[in-house]
């Protein structure tokens, strides 16, 4: 039943986002959530041109890809609103480094500055999104690991997928307590 459900739930998305493409209504990707209402949001990776209209209409001006490879479906030719793409590659099911993380919270925080909302996405929005959404959360809210973890999974079922996710999150709450000792 879980197989069936789970394909027939899939090609239901992908019906609907083909509809909503034909007639060009926003539709959001799959497993969209803001994060923080009006500043970041996640999703799966924006496939067809109604998601990137539903993420311009929703405020947002950057889409950070986390996606080692460009997704087969780039749509590079067909005309898109006005976001600005950006990349931090990383392989599927792995963790960011901290300097990946670091990247990503800096052009969050940049695009804030400048009252300007961000999208992040990975394959499906969980595992590396959800990763860079934990580690946000331990920075903007000021909170543990731990905690970001229980935050995140409690707002996006299914992020951070390993044990390596979690640790890189972890480590980065870490470098920002060895920071503070040293202020």
């Amino acid at each position: 039943y879980l197989q069936y459900h789970s394909s027939h739930s899939h090609n239901k998305n992908t019906s609907n986002n083909q509809a909503a493409s034909r007639r060009n209504v926003p539709e959001p990707p799959s497993n969209f959530t803001w994060v923080d209402p009006g500043w970041l949001a996640a999703c799966a990776s924006p496939t067809c041109p109604s998601h990137h209209k539903f993420l311009f209409e929703c405020g947002i001006r950057h889409v950070i890809s986390l996606m080692k490879q460009r997704p087969t479906n780039a749509m590079e030719s067909v005309q898109l609103p006005k976001l600005n793409r950006l990349k931090i590659r990383i392989d599927d099911y792995c963790a960011p480094t901290l300097n990946q993380i670091r990247q990503f919270i800096r052009i969050v925080e940049d695009a804030n500055d400048r009252k300007e909302a961000v999208a992040v996405h990975c394959a499906n929005g969980k595992g590396i999104s959800g990763t860079m959404l934990a580690c946000y959360l331990v920075k903007m809210k000021r909170i543990s690991a731990v905690d970001a973890l229980k935050e995140i999974r409690r707002m996006r079922p299914g992020s951070v997928e390993s044990a390596e996710q979690e640790k890189a999150v972890e480590q980065f709450y870490q470098s920002l307590l060895s920071l503070c000792q040293n202020c």
